[in-house]
C-alpha cells in the first residue's frame, strides 16, 4: 500500500527520491548562454507508449487546471502564458519548450540506482517514448532555476497521462516510478529542494501488536514533546499509515509484518525475548540531505518521535540497517532523547543475559573460583572501593537468572545492594531494588581498578565463547 500524503507534506515524503536524467540523455535543446556547471532544467516523463503532442489540449489543461489566460503566441505581458502549436511556449517569465520523442532514454545503473524494487525496475526500462519539458534558458541564480523548475514542474503535470511510468530531472540524474502521488506532488512550492537528493534515516519498533494510526493520540503525544514549537496540522494519517512534520522534515510511519528471525542464532535472552514475543513491526523514515549533521538532526527527530508515541505494546527498537535490537528497558526513553540518540540507546543499559546450560563444567569452574576469591573483593571494597558482585534469581520459568548487584554493605556472610541491571524473567524485581543475598550464593565479582577489570571470571569464559563462534560462523562463509 502506498501512501499518499496532503500537499504539506509531498515535498519531503512523495518527493524524497523523484530524481533525473540529464540533459545530454533525455536529448533536451541545447541553451544559449549554458553554465558550464548546472544542465539546462529539464523535467522527463518516461512513457509505455506513444503519445504525441497536443498543443491544444495542453492550452485548455492550462487555463482549466491553473486558472491561466492562455494565448497561442508571445505577448506584450512577460508574465504571460502561451502555447503555441509547435509546443513551445512561455509562463511566469520562464520560457519552455514540450516535446515528444518516440524512443527510449537510456538508462544506465547510477539513472536508477535509487530503485530497489525488481518490478519496478522493470517497468522503467521498458518505457518506449518520452517527453522532455526543458527551459529554454540556464539560469545559474538558485532562485531563478527554483522558479524555472517550478513552472517546469506545472507543465509536466499538465502533460501527464496514464502511459507515464516514471520520471526525472535534469539537476542531478536519477528516476523514480511514477504515481498520482507524484504527479501532485509536481504543483508543490519549493520543486528543486524537493528533487534534490537525499538519505533516508530510519528505524524499525518491535510491537506487541500491530500499529494503529491515531491523528488525535498521535498529535497530543508530538506536543507534550516538542511544546508550542510543533503544530497540530503537522500530523497526517491515511489509512494505516501516518506522517509527521517538524522542523523541515517529515518522518513516515507504516505498519510491517513481523521480524523473520532464527531464535538460536541471538544470544542474548532480552533481544530473543523481545523478538519472540513481538507480532508486528512499525517502519520510521525521515528523509534529508547527506552529511553528519542532516543525519544527527534526521535520527534525533525520530528518536523523539518514538520516545514520544512509546507505549506498553514496544518491545525494543532497530536503527537503520543494523542487526542488532536493543530491547526496551526503563532507561531507554532517556537515552532516546540524548543529542546522540543512536549511540547512546545502543549503549547497554543492562548487560546481556546469556542462557547456559544446567551441567556447565567451565561455568561451574568460574563461580567456584570467583567464590574462592571473594576476599580480594571484600578487601577492596573495605577499602573505599566500589564493586558489583552476581547472585542467581529465581525466574517464572523455573530457572535461574543471575543478575549484578551494585554493592552497598557486606556484613558478616551478607551482601547487601540494589539490582544493578533490569531483569528478564524475575517477579517483583527490577533495577535499583533493594537485595540482600548470601555470599555463599554468589556467582561472579568485579572492580575496577587502575583501569584494568579485576574479577568478572563469568563474563570472560562467555566472552571468550562468543569470539570463538564469531570465528567459526566467519569460517564457515
Amino acid at each position: 500500500m502506498r501512501l499518499k500524503v496532503p500537499s504539506w507534506l509531498v515535498q519531503s515524503v512523495v518527493l524524497t527520491s523523484l530524481l533525473a536524467v540529464s540533459t545530454a540523455q533525455a536529448g533536451a535543446p541545447s541553451a544559449s548562454g549554458t553554465s558550464p556547471m548546472l544542465a539546462p532544467p529539464s523535467l522527463t516523463l518516461l512513457c509505455r507508449g506513444h503519445a504525441p503532442l497536443d498543443a491544444n489540449a495542453l492550452r485548455r489543461a492550462m487555463r482549466r487546471r491553473l486558472g491561466r489566460i492562455v494565448t497561442t503566441a508571445a505577448t506584450s505581458n512577460p508574465r504571460g502564458s502561451w502555447i503555441a502549436p509547435d509546443g513551445s511556449g512561455s509562463g511566469d517569465g520562464v520560457a519552455w519548450a514540450v516535446r515528444h520523442i518516440d524512443a527510449p532514454v537510456e538508462l544506465d545503473e547510477r539513472a536508477l540506482s535509487n530503485v530497489d524494487d525488481v518490478e519496478v525496475l522493470a517497468t522503467l526500462r521498458a518505457h518506449t517514448a518520452h517527453v522532455i519539458v526543458a527551459a529554454a534558458t540556464n539560469p545559474s541564480e538558485p532562485a531563478e532555476r527554483a522558479r524555472c523548475y517550478a513552472e517546469l514542474a506545472r507543465i509536466a503535470f499538465l502533460a501527464w497521462s496514464d502511459d507515464v511510468v516514471g520520471i526525472g530531472c535534469a539537476e542531478n540524474g536519477l528516476f523514480f516510478e511514477a504515481s498520482e502521488s507524484i504527479r501532485y506532488a509536481l504543483l508543490a512550492d519549493d520543486l528543486l529542494a524537493a528533487l534534490s537528493p537525499s538519505v533516508a534515516t530510519r528505524m524499525v519498533v518491535l510491537l506487541r501488536a500491530p500499529f494503529v494510526a491515531d491523528k488525535d493520540l498521535l498529535e497530543a503525544a508530538c506536543q507534550r514533546e516538542f511544546g508550542n514549537a510543533f503544530e497540530t496540522s503537522a500530523v497526517a494519517v491515511v489509512g494505516e499509515h501516518a506522517a509527521v512534520s517538524h522542523d523541515g522534515l517529515v518522518v513516515t510511519m507504516s505498519p510491517r509484518d513481523p521480524l523473520e528471525f532464527d531464535p538460536d542464532a541471538e544470544g542474548d535472552l532480552r533481544r530473543k525475548q523481545a523478538l519472540a514475543a513481538h507480532r508486528a513491526v512499525l517502519h520510521l523514515e525521515v528523509r534529508g540531505p547527506a552529511g553528519g549533521e542532516y543525519e544527527q538532526n534526521r535520527s534525533r527527530l525520530l528518536a523523539r518521535i518514538v520516545a514520544a508515541s512509546w507505549t506498553d505494546d514496544c518491545l525494543g527498537l532497530v536503527w537503520n540497517e543494523d542487526t542488532k535490537i536493543v530491547p526496551a528497558d526503563s532507561s531507554l526513553l532517556t537515552r532516546l532523547r540524548d543529542k546522540d540518540p543512536v549511540a547512546a540507546s545502543k549503549q547497554a543499559a543492562n548487560p546481556a543475559v546469556v542462557g547456559v546450560e544446567t551441567k556447565d563444567e567451565e561455568m561451574e569452574a568460574a563461580i567456584a573460583k570467583a567464590r574462592q576469591e571473594f576476599d580480594r573483593a571484600s578487601s577492596f571494597f573495605r577499602g573505599g572501593g566500589a564493586i558489583h558482585v552476581k547472585f542467581p534469581f529465581a525466574t517464572r520459568a523455573g530457572s535461574e537468572e543471575h543478575i549484578w548487584v551494585s554493592v552497598d554493605a557486606i556484613e558478616g556472610d551478607e551482601v547487601r545492594g540494589t539490582l544493578g541491571n533490569e531483569p528478564v524473567d524475575v517477579e517483583g524485581m527490577q533495577l535499583g531494588s533493594r537485595v540482600v543475598r548470601k555470599v555463599a550464593e554468589l556467582s561472579d565479582w568485579l572492580y575496577q581498578q587502575d583501569g584494568a577489570l579485576v574479577g568478572g571470571y563469568s563474563i570472560e569464559l562467555l566472552d571468550r565463547r562468543q569470539k570463538a563462534a564469531e570465528r567459526r560462523g566467519g569460517d564457515k562463509k
